[in-house]
């Protein structure tokens, strides 16, 4: 049986053109009311000036509809919510933000222009609570927030049970040479935030050494940053990397494969791992991708550094194990993933706004 639903009255503020689909699915579950973080001077999908979305948050932190609600859910860092919080300071409301995007990363590692950084921390340090997707958005929380002592909480996501029970019923093709990345891109932004291009690269070292080894990429990418990648590798290595685009059937690029590569500059809690591992590939994955929480339970070697010679090492150890052993860490990994699913984590997130609730 579901937690029952909390009885505080939500109002949830969300990107566009719509919130992440179980980003969504949390809302909902706990009654929130959507609406749109930028309904007038709309940026959030224009190619909009700094000063322009300045403006544009103060303009809707004078209109969001807060005196109806008692709790404001912001979809990702936004400053907006917090302004209102500023002019509205004799409401008691409740501001908390779901942190389960590149954000954080991006602000410890220096992607930001002091301005931009400075305004987020500010923002960040404002929210009354802070819901973190996952333990690395904690850490980082705790990282570029020193001595913060707000409630932190913690939640996950995973893919539907029914879809889960499907994942875990494929058969594992442990002698296949296949290595599996699964992530959509466009432009440098997403090739840097994916790791692409770190991957491609780690895959024409490894691959160079082992030519029974083979890459496909699923999820669309430019061409321009397809060539990017590849032009680098040797011709023969080349050849052996295919981006395959977007596809209906990822239940049997899974099963052609043996080994998931997700290393990632910031992914928070990406679901394609979380699939992988449920359908029993072992996942491969950086420092910086936040599902390592998991992985690290299978085998600390399964967790690297952005730094392409390290991951081919790691490719290269994976493949010189015998058949036997890489059943045994597909067999782990389908385990550790078992619970992890999209009914689980919405228990998890009303169980998140029942204390919500009583700490009013």
């Amino acid at each position: 049986m579901s937690e029952k639903k909390n009885d505080i009255r939500v109002l949830y503020l969300h990107g566009r053109p719509q919130p992440h689909p179980l980003h969504g699915a949390f809302a909902k579950a706990v009654n929130g009311v959507f609406r749109f973080i930028d309904p007038y001077m709309r940026w959030q999908d224009k190619n909009r000036s700094l000063l322009y979305r300045i403006i544009s948050s103060f303009v809707n932190a004078c209109m969001f509809p807060v005196r109806a609600f008692d709790c404001i859910l912001v979809d990702n860092l936004h400053i907006a919510p917090i302004i209102a919080k500023k002019l509205r300071f004799w409401q008691r409301k409740k501001y908390v933000v779901h942190l389960g995007s590149h954000t954080l990363f991006f602000l410890y590692n220096g992607q930001y222009s002091t301005m931009v950084k400075r305004i987020h921390l500010w923002a960040l340090r404002n929210y009354d609570m802070l819901i973190c997707e996952g333990e690395m958005a904690r850490e980082l929380v705790q990282h570029l927030l020193p001595g913060y002592n707000k409630q932190i909480y913690v939640n996950f996501l995973g893919p539907k049970t029914e879809r889960n029970n499907k994942l875990l019923q494929l058969e594992y093709n442990a002698a296949s040479g296949l290595i599996l990345i699964i992530a959509n891109g466009s432009g440098e932004f997403r090739k840097y935030y994916k790791g692409i291009d770190l991957m491609i690269k780690a895959f024409g070292i490894a691959g160079t050494k082992n030519r029974n080894l083979k890459l496909e990429i699923v999820g669309h990418w430019d061409e321009e940053i397809r060539n990017q990648c590849l032009e680098p590798l040797a011709e023969e290595v080349r050849g052996r990397v295919l981006f395959t685009g977007t596809t209906d059937d990822i239940d049997q690029r899974i099963a052609s494969a043996s080994l998931l590569f997700h290393c990632t500059r910031g992914d928070a809690f990406p679901t394609s791992t979380i699939e992988a591992m449920a359908g029993g590939l072992p996942v491969l994955v950086s420092e910086w991708t936040g599902t390592k929480e998991m992985v690290i339970k299978a085998d600390p070697k399964f967790v690297v550094e952005m730094n392409a010679e390290e991951m081919a090492e790691r490719i290269s150890w994976f493949y010189s194990l015998d058949l036997p052993q890489r059943k045994e860490y597909s067999e782990k990994f389908r385990n550790l993933a078992a619970p992890y699913t999209e009914e689980n984590a919405i228990k998890q997130y009303q169980h998140i706004f029942s204390s919500i609730a009583n700490e009013r």
